[in-house]
């Protein structure tokens, strides 16, 4: 059982609260405090997994040396003039 110090208080506005308590009755979950949690828990992972695909996206960078060989390269394969 969640003790005080686990917990935070958070207000939201009354028509969301209504909304999710509507939802609420087609879950599992047996009060609102477990539901938002579940949610709130599930959109921050989404959202950790997103920045952890975006990072991983993220070109490398080549020093000025690498990328000078690398046009060099270019140049002899006839791709740049």
């Amino acid at each position: 059982m969640a003790t005080q110090d686990d917990t935070v208080k958070i207000a939201i506005k009354k028509r969301l609260a209504l909304k999710l308590r509507r939802r609420l009755k087609e879950t599992d979950f047996k009060t609102l405090s477990e539901y938002v949690n579940f949610i709130l828990a599930e959109v921050v992972s989404s959202l950790e997994e997103q920045d952890q695909a975006d990072e991983a996206e993220v070109e490398p960078e080549y020093s000025r040396e690498e990328e000078e060989k690398v046009k060099a390269r270019l140049r002899d394969l006839g791709y740049l003039d």
